[in-house]
């Protein structure tokens, strides 16, 4: 993670990281998360509107690791959803959150 993005995180909350700005600065950190097969286009397209969250991008990719999460980071899950399966997102997490060696703040969504 590179040094303006980890400053973004430690400055979140006075002394604490909140988890949530961790993932969104992880899932911008690689490539991304969506596919479109040019095959299942239609497809592909519809299943990306379930995820949409209309206030802001960020929180669309709050929301899409939230639902990844809770279905167990399941490779399947993100096949059936035409989403890269980004095991590295929980990686950098986990890293991030190591490396600033800062108790975290789980607020809400």
């Amino acid at each position: 993670m590179n040094g303006r993005i980890t400053g973004v995180t430690a400055v979140s909350t006075p002394g604490m990281i909140v988890v949530q700005v961790l993932t969104v600065v992880s899932m911008l950190s690689v490539p991304n998360v969506f596919f479109r097969p040019p095959d299942r286009a239609e497809e592909s397209d519809s299943a990306r509107e379930k995820f949409f969250v209309p206030e802001s991008d960020h929180l669309t990719l709050l929301h899409i690791y939230q639902q990844w999460k809770t279905n167990r980071y399941s490779t399947e899950w993100c096949n059936d959803h035409f989403l890269q399966n980004k095991g590295e997102n929980k990686q950098h997490l986990q890293a991030a959150i190591r490396y600033t060696q800062m108790p975290t703040v789980w607020g809400r969504p």
